[in-house]
Order: C-alpha cells, then structure tokens, then sequence
C-alpha cells in the first residue's frame, strides 16, 4: 500500500502544474465513419484529488449535418503515473447533460438515460490526449470519440476532398501536383493525378477511395504521387531531386482548404498499414513495382527523395516492391525502424507512388488506395520480478504500463500491470500472485541456466501465465512467462 501512495502523490504533483483547459482535434467516428472538428475539453481536480474529464457543447457533425449531443462528463477519476505522463481510465455508465450553446436548438444527450463509455487518456508535457468508446443505443450507434492529433493521419479513409484549379480534386490533408511549389508547379497543376474513386476495400464502411494515376507531361512520365507534405517540381528531368516531396514545420503556406502542408506526429508508431490495388497499364519489367514511404522527423526540413544525408529523421517505413495485385485490393503492411531514438519527432511525411522510381512508369498507371493506418503494438512478453518489485517488459515502441501493488484475500502479494499501447487504442490488465514457495531450497548454480516452478521443481520450460524461480550467472530472480 505504501508503493500505491507513493504513485499517487508523484500523479498529483504531476497534476499541479497542468493548465484545465486544452484546445485540440477532435475525431469522432460514427459506425466506422469518422469526421474531424476542433473542441476543447477540461480537466479538474476536486478536492480529494481526483479529476474531473469534461467535452462540453458536444456537437455531432456527419454528412452536412448537425445534431447536439450535450455535456460528457466523467468524474471522480484517479490519477495513475506512466513515467512522466498521467493517466485516466473508466469503463462505466455515465448521464449526458443538456449544453449550454444558445446556437443549438435542442440536446438528444439528456434523453438517452445512462450510457456505456470505455474511457482512457493520457496528459502528457502540456498535452491531452484521450480515447472514448460511447454506444449509444437509443440511436443504435457506436460513436468512438478521439481528442487529440499526432497519432494518425487525417482523412486516412480518403472520404473528403478540395477541388482546385481545371477541376482536380485532392484529399484534405494531403497533396499532389495540384498544389504543387517549384518553379513548374504552373505547367504541371493543370493535369489530374488524383480522383476520388467509389472502388473501396473489402469490409470499408466509407464510400470513397483515392485512385493515383501516372500521366505524361511534354514527353515525360509524371507518376501519380500523393503526399502529407508538399509536392515540389523544380525540374524538367523526373529524376532529378529537385522533384520531390518535402515538409517544413516552419513554413506558413497553407493549401487551398487552409491547412499546412505538414502533418504534426508524437506518437512513435511500429508499422503502417495501406489497402491498395495497383495496376500497369503497359508492363514493366524493369520498373515493376509501386512505393509507400513514411519518415518521422523533427519536423525540420526534410524532402523525399532525398538530396542529401539528413540527419532529422527519427524513423521511417519504406516499401519499393508493391507489385500489381491483379485487380484485386491487397493490404500492405510496412514496419517502422527507428534510426535515431534521440531525435524528438514532430512531423510525419507520408509519399505514396504508382512506381517506386521517378519517371519510370507508364502512363494509366493506377494505385487506388484506401484506409491509411499507423499500428501501434502493446504486448506483454516478460515480466521479472527484482525483489518486491516488478519490471516489466514490453513490445511496442511506445507502448507503456502502470504497475500497482496489493493484497488477496489470503494475504499474499499480488501485482497488477496495466498495459497501454501508445494511441491508448490497444489496453489490457494482467494481475499475478507475487507470493512464492520453495525459493530458499534452491541451490545457486553459476553460469549454467536453470528454471524451477514455484514448488522448487527443476523444468525445461516455462508456461505463459506462470511464475517461475530463475538462476543463472550466481543470480536469482522471479519471472513472469
């Protein structure tokens, strides 16, 4: 008991300097449809020390329409520590209460009695970010609510556009010749690269893709490319890097919906995942494939391809060999590397290409593409027990845990791991009896490696959810399986 205070008084001193009020996105999907809008959420704390999450005036936005949903508060929470962060979980029914804006004629939330949530969040170095799962059955609907960005990239479904000039539509949020800087942007805007297509994925609940198509431009073959960042054509030769795809976080343009041409990242990612179907309108057997690529970076300047060695890049997830799937939609999935653990990422360019190389496809070329996706992993491998306490080991790169400490019935030690994945998307518990018998039986062993179960018994093997007595190199320690 005396660790669990501990963790409290570290949780709320952490809470102390924290500002109650936090302006960010807001995603909400509505049975698998999502749509993006800005809100502002609060974070109280009474005076017992437990905190108050409230999403006020919550407006429900989808297909042109509005409908007021009321006040979602959640109360009476307690403050866990996760390294330096706060973290604030329930699964429970709440009451949503009527708004306050005069501009909304009229509330559904108070009419829905009490409604089932499962609610995580994390506040984090100024920042909040939080997941909350709502079925509201009055309605018959799923709505899961995200506050927060960083995590994934907006409009990864391809559901919504921007028509520009000679009529080209391009998705909000990302980019392609249309919108293009260098010195031939004006010669090479006036062509389509990118359509909204109504071919979409196997089990999508959207009703739009993106199709990508290479075309030729005065004798040259342009390939259909789509971008987080900007395009850039700054020369005649499509192999030349001064054709390339870039992002810089200290540039103030912004594309025609009035948005930058960055995409912002504090989540560290391990893969990236894209349906795609992808075909050669003349084969290449020389140029066969098509490309995906992502880097995390600083947020710096940064351009793909690159011209030189850049020395911002956090992580990156390439793909070169996305040969045609035959007409068929094919998932693709594409681990991240983590180059340079001490780099702070800000920023996240994504590029994806009817060919992995400049200029070297044909034209009709087509990739269409679909529900863009970063995976983040959350997986208890090991757990080691040092003396009373436990250190747990995981799979994610920024997955990360809560461990407390109590007692059963019977008196006996028990530990409890909380184990979240880093878009707080993926979370489960596993809690085990620390108490253990027959360790004063066991003799050392040295160098040599040797595992006993509980009772003192020498096994070849351990089995998953049990705990077991290792000795190796003179060492004693516990082990979670």
């Amino acid at each position: 008991m005396k660790k669990i205070f501990t963790l409290l008084v570290v949780a709320m001193t952490a809470m102390s300097s924290m500002a109650a009020n936090y302006t960010d996105s807001l995603t909400v999907t509505v049975n698998g449809q999502s749509v993006e809008q800005h809100a502002t959420i609060s974070v109280d704390k009474d005076q017992d020390g437990l905190l108050t999450f409230s999403l006020n005036n919550f407006i429900l936005s989808m297909g042109g329409q509005e409908m007021g949903i009321g006040n979602i508060v959640i109360d009476k929470l307690q403050p866990m520590v996760a390294g330096t962060d706060t973290l604030l979980e329930c699964s429970r029914g709440i009451y949503i209460t009527e708004g306050n804006d005069p501009n909304v004629a009229g509330w559904v939330g108070p009419n829905l009695q009490e409604v089932p949530i499962n609610f995580v969040a994390k506040l984090s170095h100024g920042r909040v970010y939080a997941s909350i799962s709502i079925y509201m059955e009055a309605l018959q609907q799923n709505i899961d609510v995200t506050f927060g960005s960083g995590y994934q990239i907006p409009n990864s479904g391809f559901e919504n556009y921007h028509t520009y000039a000679y009529d080209i539509d391009e998705p909000l949020r990302w980019h392609s010749f249309a919108t293009a800087g260098g010195m031939l942007a004006s010669m090479v805007c006036q062509t389509a690269h990118t359509f909204q297509s109504e071919d979409v994925r196997p089990g999508s609940t959207g009703s739009t893709s993106l199709s990508l198509k290479a075309t030729s431009i005065i004798g040259f073959i342009a390939n259909g490319t789509v971008t987080t960042g900007r395009m850039i054509a700054g020369s005649i030769s499509p192999l030349d890097p001064q054709n390339h795809a870039e992002l810089d976080m200290s540039s103030t343009e912004v594309d025609g919906n009035g948005n930058p041409y960055y995409i912002n990242m504090v989540g560290r990612p391990d893969s990236l995942a894209v349906w795609v179907k992808f075909s050669q309108a003349k084969a290449n057997k020389k140029h066969p494939y098509a490309t995906v690529s992502a880097y995390i970076t600083d947020g710096t300047r940064f351009q793909d391809p690159q011209d030189k060695t850049y020395g911002n890049v956090m992580a990156k997830a390439v793909n070169n060999t996305i040969a045609t799937t035959g007409g068929e939609w094919k998932r693709i999935v594409v681990p991240f590397t983590y180059v340079n653990d001490s780099i702070d990422g800000k920023a996240i360019l994504v590029t994806i290409s009817t060919n992995a190389d400049p200029g070297q496809g044909s034209n009709g070329d087509e990739i269409i593409i679909d529900d863009f996706e970063l995976i983040y992993d959350a997986e208890l491998t090991n757990v080691t027990l040092v003396g009373d306490e436990v250190k747990p080991e995981l799979k994610g790169k920024g997955a990360f845990c809560v461990v407390s400490y109590d007692k059963n019935e019977a008196n006996e030690n028990i530990a409890t791991i909380k184990v979240y994945s880093d878009d707080l998307k993926t979370h489960f518990t596993k809690t085990f009896n620390m108490t253990t018998a027959g360790i004063g039986s066991v003799e050392a062993n040295g160098a040599v490696r040797k595992i006993y179960n509980v009772g003192g018994q020498l096994v070849n093997d351990m089995k998953a959810g049990q705990v077991y007595i290792v000795k190796e190199g003179g060492k004693t320690f516990k082990v979670l399986k």
